[in-house]
């Protein structure tokens, strides 16, 4: 019995790229801060996160979550390619691939479609007349829930080894850590300051976390404040599917034996008479009712095949236009 590969969700993501694609190569700096955050948004890798804590917190070691942040990756990666090498079950392919990082060659694209929301960077939309831009991405802030506002700069496709892949948004983010200058809530509306960003070093979310908003002026608070709107997708339905182990194992049954009321239905029907007998019969001769001119009202001659009908129609019409055209000649 074959066994069904199980692949990790983060490189299972599904999307459509719009527009031209460009190649490009990430500065070792930028890849370094992209592989951090996918392997920090990995729910499968949080376990390897707990563990390279508690070696950090047993050296002694200060400010262990910045020195964690630079030392994870690559210890995650020796860490998976020994339990590899150790032939061990947890050390999957995903998990490989994932541990020995992004290559630094990546795709660049100024659109995209994902769940079946239709994205484009800011910089694409400059010339067009409807706005795909705007993101909204929940987060965690000094310990407390916040939503990010931001407009997405630029879509990343980054490649890892075994033909995995991830798409990553590159995003400006609102700073709304201020209730008065950065965020308005009301009973109706939430109104963000768009004067002010915030988390510059921390630019990138995957791309399935994102969820699109778009941006209105505020007549009220004028100047840089925009109310936002989130984006309710029309059209795409995710059926989950639920397989009915019922049915799919049970086998097809017929019972041989019929246990309720038979319902009969008679075959014989009284004979009809067509002939009728109160009155005299007319004779009609068949070869005076042909009409010869059958074809000159319009009517489809099944010699003929639809084509030849529509390309006669068409030469008749073209006559008749010719011939209107011969009539009101200008002199």
């Amino acid at each position: 019995m074959s066994k069904t590969k199980k692949i990790l969700p983060i490189f299972s993501t599904k999307f459509r790229e719009l527009g031209s694609t460009k190649y490009d190569s990430l500065e070792r700096s930028e890849l370094n801060r992209i592989r951090y955050y996918v392997l920090n948004n990995c729910p499968e890798v949080m376990p390897y996160f707990d563990k390279h804590m508690e070696e950090l917190r047993e050296g002694n070691l200060n400010n262990v979550d910045q020195m964690q942040e630079t030392l994870f990756p690559k210890w995650f990666e020796e860490h998976i390619k020994l339990l590899r090498h150790q032939k061990a079950t947890e050390a999957s392919d995903d998990l490989y691939s994932l541990a020995c990082g992004p290559d630094p060659r990546i795709k660049r694209y100024t659109g995209c479609v994902i769940n079946g929301i239709r994205f484009h960077t800011k910089e694409r939309e400059k010339c067009l007349r409807t706005q795909n831009s705007g993101v909204v991405v929940p987060g965690i802030h000094q310990s407390n829930e916040v939503h990010f506002y931001g407009v997405l700069k630029d879509i990343i496709e980054v490649s890892y080894c075994l033909g995995n892949r991830v798409l990553l948004f590159k995003c400006d983010w609102w700073d709304v850590g201020n209730s008065k200058t950065g965020i308005r809530k009301d009973k109706y509306f939430t109104s963000v300051n768009t004067n002010k960003t915030w988390y510059e070093n921390d630019p990138y979310v995957l791309a399935s976390q994102a969820r699109q908003v778009f941006y209105l002026n505020d007549t009220k608070l004028c100047n840089s404040w925009r109310i936002v709107r989130e984006i309710k997708p029309r059209n795409v339905f995710d059926v989950v599917e639920v397989e009915d182990e019922r049915r799919s194992n049970s086998e097809v049954f017929q019972e041989e034996v019929q246990d309720t009321a038979s319902v009969g239905v008679s075959d014989e029907m009284d004979a009809l008479q067509l002939m009728r007998n109160d009155m005299i019969p007319t004779e009609v001769d068949v070869s005076t009712s042909r009409r010869d001119d059958v074809s000159s009202v319009g009517v489809i001659i099944d010699s003929e095949s639809d084509e030849d009908v529509e390309v006669m129609d068409y030469s008749s019409d073209e006559n008749e236009f010719m011939s209107n055209d011969d009539d009101s000649d200008l002199e």
